[in-house]
């Protein structure tokens, strides 16, 4: 992949850059997306980052105090209100919607990208502030002065309740589903990536689109070599586009570090499959 080196040194400065997360996602467009210029959205991503400060300092100037609910609306004012990002709601599929460049242009993208854009804004100030895979959901968490605010960028960042969070969960994953303090743990910022581009690949497979979906899993084993789980995804991708002999390298490799015995037995089901096709 012709940006695994640009996304590779990128992923390296995750956590000392602020801008770091929106620049991986911007590389990783070019997946779906070949040949698209870097510079006119890495700019945006400046601007709307200059602007969030501005309007930061203009609510203090009247008055008001630095809180998370203070640092909360400068960014609705600019991401939200100004620049108009919002959830796509009109069918848009979720491959375009999970392009940071596309999701730029038209201002409308999926839970995740939306994420990523208050993140590197809301960073860029020096602010704290994580992604949180929540069933159903992708949000955001604040934080200033020992108080927390969870909120949803999809939804132009309303403050999350418990009744809220309640009724997504049990929207996403049954009506037995409860709240519990692992739904509010924050992620990395590796995991934030490893999401959105597992939205993409989900959908190329739905597609039957192996070769996106291969290329989709290629990116996230850049963005996370130590996750061997991505072997095996490789592997049977090598396998859907006929590109055995890279098939088996990968499954191989799954069975030497896949933790348990079922694992490895699943790897080896498919080893054999490859063997009959290869005869």
């Amino acid at each position: 992949m012709s940006f695994s080196i640009d996304l590779r040194s990128t992923v390296k400065t995750l956590e000392s850059e602020p801008l770091a997360l929106g620049q991986a996602a911007v590389y990783l467009s070019h997946i779906t997306r070949p040949g698209v210029s870097n510079e006119q959205y890495l700019s945006h991503l400046k601007i709307v980052s200059e602007d969030v400060k501005q309007r930061f300092r203009a609510l203090l100037h009247a008055g008001a105090e630095d809180s998370a609910e203070t640092r909360l609306a400068a960014l609705k004012h600019t991401l939200a209100d100004k620049n108009g990002y919002a959830a796509c709601n009109d069918g848009t599929d979720p491959v375009q919607s999970c392009d940071i460049t596309r999701v730029i242009d038209c201002a409308k993208g999926s839970d995740v990208i939306l994420a990523i854009l208050y993140i590197v804004a809301a960073r860029a100030q020096g602010w704290i502030i994580e992604g949180v895979d929540f069933p159903g959901r992708f949000l955001c968490r604040l934080e200033q002065g020992g108080q927390r605010v969870l909120f949803d960028p999809s939804q132009s960042c309303k403050v999350m309740q418990a009744p809220d969070l309640r009724k997504i969960l049990k929207a996403a994953s049954g009506e037995q589903a409860e709240l519990s303090s692992g739904y509010y743990e924050g992620v990395s910022d590796v995991e934030v990536l490893i999401a959105l581009q597992n939205r993409i690949k989900n959908r190329q497979i739905e597609c039957e689109d192996y070769e996106g979906a291969l290329k989709s899993v290629e990116a996230m084993r850049v963005i996370d070599p130590q996750e061997y789980r991505l072997l095996l995804e490789a592997g049977v991708l090598y396998m859907r586009t006929d590109q055995h002999c890279k098939a088996r390298p990968a499954l191989e490799q799954y069975i030497e570090v896949a933790p348990t015995p079922r694992d490895r037995q699943e790897a080896l089901a498919i080893m054999q499959h490859l063997r009959l096709d290869e005869e």
